[in-house]
């Protein structure tokens, strides 16, 4: 039976007073009823609403069509009489987007699915009485789409319906133009009044920091060291072709939260060479206000929208999370690096909405010696409530659980240490998997798992830098352990920079290079989507994915539209996860406003083609240790735009075996990518770099809070200047 919209499966003619005991389960007389039943779409022919109006009855072929009995002559009698003395409420919801429900041949591989025994729910009692009015029938349009100049929007009410029966209505459906969906309530009731809530799903996207493809179980990491992920996977869908939209973080997540590239939304830098988007304290810039952001346009259908973990689109205040859209914040502007001295730079803060309460290796100490901090226990915590916050308020949800422990320096708490089979960095990926397992399993305690939306990936691929242990003992951090998994060391030519280099690290499966490059190792991610009784379980999609679908998918999800002002790069991905469909799609490989690389089905192109530098190179820093493949893994800025490298990505996963260039495959593949980049490079409109400006007197010395803390400290004199990357 659907589920749709959090509608619970209405079982049969519930229970009389003998079987409940009475009213409530004590004494007295009443009827016991389960939830609402739900069918999907009404038949071809007459508008909605007067097919609703005409038939109560399921249309053929929907599910649960024919399988509850009718008192009093059929349908016919019905009709003449009203409905009988239990109380009928029927929701259908109809979805005006056909592509959705078209059938096309699925191309999943099937997995043996993992099933949960049915959690019993309790039963809705409602008083007994005289058979009530007829049906009343509300129709609920969609409203028009607006960007929020203000506070977030509170959820839409519908003013209490009264009638002979004494019925009260409440309808929440704060839903956007061009909606989805379309919400038709049938509603009946007797004695005393009954209140129901009509709530779009929840979206809860779970984005990790630094996590490859096979750092997962069923993604084939031997230690088998995740099952909730790997639960999750049996229970939903895995994407093994999904694709981040850079290969470094901040780039990434913009994409995720705007649906769009990040050269469109200027999350990039244009300096130098290598073109590396890193955003550290001094960059000046960060997400543009012109850019729509997801939590900006879900407030618009009545969503509570939190961000825990890392948020990483600009630190200055102008940038922070609740300035778009987001209604709370427990987590950190930056990356975890440190500790600093507070004096040349300051340590990152952690903020609670508006404001910091701390700042990491200080009130949230982080032990680089053995690894220990409680910041994924925190992260966990902050989730759980949460979602039972927003449960209890009965208002949909929208929670972004951004934390970053597999990022170096790596972290995990205690009972996690030296628990796994991959060092610190497998204790770190235990401990968000068990993180993860907690939070699903509330959603399945608060019986909204069926009306929550969920999808794990990760922001880029695993950080495979090398670097040597030896230097000069000044070059490292004090308290240092040359036994400990991560150290920093500082290039010569680069004194005034250290550089974090872990020794464990994660893993990117059979693919080539990692973060900060264009290979499949650093943009190829593991993913996973999850949503009870909609989402087929035990699926593996084939779809070509990428992070910026996120952002149209949880629209669709929302029953949102995409904004049309502006281009959006984001697919739908409903139709993949519901219906098995596959949509031809290019994967754009973008490092800084250079586009390196362009996957299209099997085939993938490298018309650049780099790693990291000869300089860094020489010094011992490798971002593909133990990979180097000549002609591929460059240390200068190949140019091979005439005749691209090609790579069949199914035959050669690994990027090892460019196609010939005097082969037809290699023609035919050259002739269909070179048509889809010239007409995305005609239709490109860059956004103005972001990333090009760093200042030493923007840092987080001030943050908004640190007076209350004592935390405030002194910044330098303001010397904007050209950011410089050592690679």
């Amino acid at each position: 039976m659907d589920r749709s919209w959090g509608a619970r499966t209405n079982r049969a003619r519930g229970q009389t007073a003998g079987r409940s005991g009475g009213r409530d389960g004590r004494g007295g007389s009443g009827l016991c009823r389960r939830q609402v039943q739900v069918w999907a779409a009404p038949p071809p022919g007459p508008p909605l609403a007067s097919w609703a109006r005409r038939s109560p009855r399921a249309p053929s072929g929907a599910p649960g069509a024919g399988k509850e009995k009718r008192r009093g002559g059929g349908e016919r009698g019905w009709r003449r009489s009203g409905p009988p003395a239990s109380v009928r409420t029927s929701l259908a919801i109809t979805a005006t987007h056909t592509a959705i429900l078209e059938a096309r041949p699925t191309r999943h591989v099937t997995a043996a699915p993992v099933t949960r025994p049915a959690r019993p729910r309790p039963p809705v009692c409602l008083p007994s009485g005289p058979d009530p009015a007829p049906p009343i029938t509300l129709l609920v349009r969609p409203r028009p789409v607006a960007r929020p100049e203000g506070p977030p929007a509170s959820t839409a009410r519908f003013p209490r319906l009264r009638g002979s029966a004494a019925l009260g209505v409440v309808a929440m459906a704060a839903v956007a133009a061009a909606t989805r969906w379309q919400l038709l309530l049938v509603l009946s009731a007797a004695g005393l009044g009954v209140t129901l809530a009509l709530q779009p799903p929840n979206i809860l996207l779970l984005l990790m920091d630094d996590m490859g493809w096979g750092d997962l179980g069923v993604y084939g990491e031997p230690s088998r060291e995740t099952p909730n992920l790997d639960q999750m996977a049996a229970e939903g869908m895995l994407f093994p072709n999904f694709y981040a939209a850079n290969p470094l973080c901040s780039p990434s997540r913009a994409a995720l939260l705007t649906g769009r590239l990040p050269i469109r939304t200027g999350f990039y830098t244009s300096n130098g060479h290598a073109r590396n988007a890193y955003t550290p304290q001094e960059v000046v810039g960060g997400i543009p206000d012109s850019e729509h952001l997801l939590p900006e346009l879900l407030r618009t259908a009545g969503y509570a929208s939190k961000i825990v973990g890392k948020w990483h689109l600009g630190h200055r205040p102008q940038f922070h999370p609740l300035k778009h859209g987001f209604d709370e914040w427990f987590g950190s502007p930056n990356c975890h690096f440190g500790p600093y001295d507070n004096k040349a730079r300051p340590n990152i803060p952690v903020y609670r909405d508006w404001e910091m309460v701390g700042r990491y290796y200080e009130e949230f100490p982080i032990n680089l010696r053995t690894g220990e901090a409680n910041l994924t226990q925190i992260y966990v915590q902050e989730a759980l409530d949460f979602i039972k916050g927003q449960q209890a308020a009965r208002r949909p949800f929208f929670l972004y659980w951004a934390v970053d422990a597999t990022h170096a320096p790596v972290y995990a708490s205690r009972p996690f240490l030296g628990s796994s089979q991959r060092g610190r960095y497998g204790d770190a990926v235990r401990e968000i998997d068990a993180g993860i397992g907690r939070v699903l399993r509330l959603l399945q305690d608060l019986g909204v798992a069926e009306n929550t939306f969920v999808f794990f990936t990760s922001d880029n691929g695993a950080a495979l830098i090398s670097a040597p242990k030896q230097g000069r003992t000044q070059d490292l951090l004090p308290g240092w352990d040359p036994g400990a998994d991560a150290f920093y060391w500082t290039p010569p030519a680069q004194a005034h920079r250290r550089h974090l280099c872990a020794v464990t690290r994660g893993s990117n499966g059979p693919f080539l290079c990692g973060k900060q490059t264009t290979f499949e190792g650093g943009m190829r991610e593991p993913a996973i989507a999850w949503w009870p009784g909609r989402i087929p379980a035990g699926q593996v999609s084939h779809q070509l994915g990428s992070i910026m679908d996120l952002f149209t998918t949880s629209l669709s999800v929302a029953g949102l539209e995409p904004p049309s002002d502006r281009a959006i790069d984001g697919l739908d991905l409903l139709p993949a996860m519901l219906q098995g469909r596959l949509m031809d799609r290019p994967i754009f490989y973008y490092r800084g406003n250079t586009l390196m690389a362009v996957t299209l089905g099997q085939y993938k192109a490298h018309f650049w083609t780099w790693t990291n530098s000869w300089e860094e190179f020489r010094q011992g820093v490798d971002f593909c240790p133990g990979q180097n493949i000549s002609g591929v893994t460059t240390h200068t800025q190949e140019e091979h735009t005439k005749l691209p490298l090609i790579f069949h990505l199914g035959r050669d996963p690994g990027e090892r075996y460019p196609l010939s260039v005097a082969s037809t495959e290699y023609l035919d593949a050259l002739h269909r990518i070179t048509s889809v980049v010239q007409q995305h490079q005609e239709t490109l409109v860059p956004g103005q770099p972001q990333l090009n400006v760093c200042n030493q007197a923007v840092m987080n010395w001030a943050p908004p809070g640190c007076e209350k803390l004592g935390k405030c400290l002194e910044p330098p004199e303001s010397v904007p200047e050209k950011c410089s990357w050592p690679h």
